[in-house]
């Protein structure tokens, strides 16, 4: 399993996100952190953006979101700016991201709320960005009747290099 990753931290944005009236018409500072796991190799060996992801392009795939339309939960910008991440960039394999609201309208004293998720890639027997496995294709088997010929087949394949159909 590969452990590399980048991070950006507490990108702040101004949205106007939240379930209260206050919170939609005065809007707030979010904060977002984003964690992309991907193999940081290639790129590092030959010094080259192009075998990387430019966190210039990541920054505006989040600001479309944080300063995009109005949402009730710091839940559902975290879902999206996942989904938006995995989508634009293919290279990433995760991605963990923690939108926080540093200063929410409540009548207590706390030091903020933050939502945060952590998706993969749909199509590597991984969680997509609403939670759902992909399925590997299932493979037919071979019954008591057709076994033997399924091993001729084998074998012929294995001898003669033959492409399976």
């Amino acid at each position: 399993m590969n452990s590399d990753y980048i991070t950006l931290s507490k990108i702040r944005f101004f949205g106007h996100h939240g379930v209260t009236v206050e919170e939609q018409e005065r809007g707030q500072i979010l904060e977002v952190t984003l964690r992309l796991e991907f193999s940081l190799a290639a790129a590092g060996r030959q010094d080259d953006l192009s075998r990387t992801v430019d966190y210039q392009v990541v920054y505006e795939v989040a600001r479309a979101i944080l300063e995009g339309p109005p949402r009730k939960l710091a839940e559902t910008l975290a879902e999206s700016v996942a989904a938006d991440v995995l989508k634009k960039f293919k290279l990433v394999k995760a991605v963990e991201v923690e939108v926080t609201k540093p200063a929410p309208p409540v009548r207590f004293a706390f030091a903020g709320f933050s939502a945060c998720v952590r998706r993969e890639q749909v199509g590597r027997g991984k969680k997509d960005a609403m939670g759902s496995r992909a399925q590997a294709p299932q493979k037919r088997r071979a019954v008591a009747s057709d076994a033997p010929a399924a091993r001729k087949v084998r074998t012929l394949r294995a001898l003669h290099g033959t492409p399976k159909l």
